[in-house]
């Protein structure tokens, strides 16, 4: 009988939006190559990094309460998890938008109007060269 050879360790990443549509519709173009885990909210996303260590999140900017960038600094401001590649999602595109996103040091940012394709491409280009650690 023939063997298959196990499959690679899939690339972990957690996806933090508060547009339950949404969430969804980024985890399912993204669980056919990754295992994904979802948060609805920004405490959600930090009570699953109490306990987790994924490769990747991608967090969208704008959510009430605690919103991206408030996510982002409690991620940075962790010794366990301030390495941890952040891509902000965002829903605004205008250039004094994506400079406010960008001041606060992402190691990227997508874009929620991008569509599978584009967004299957970013993650697929930071897994291909996931950033160095100093």
């Amino acid at each position: 009988a023939m063997v298959a050879p196990a499959a690679p360790p899939r690339h972990q990443l957690l996806v933090v939006d508060d547009d339950p549509v949404f969430l969804r519709m980024v985890c399912s173009f993204l669980a056919e190559s990754y295992e994904v885990a979802a948060a609805g909210s920004g405490a959600q996303a930090l009570q699953y990094l109490a306990d987790h260590h994924p490769e990747l999140v991608l967090l969208d900017y704008e959510m009430p309460v605690l919103n991206g960038p408030m996510v982002l600094e409690s991620i940075r401001s962790e010794l366990r998890l301030k390495d941890l590649p952040v891509y902000f999602l965002t829903g605004v595109d205008d250039r004094q938008s994506v400079e406010r996103v960008l001041a606060l040091h992402p190691d990227g940012y997508v874009l929620k109007s991008s569509g599978r394709q584009k967004l299957l491409e970013v993650v697929g280009a930071f897994f291909k060269h996931p950033p160095r650690k100093p």
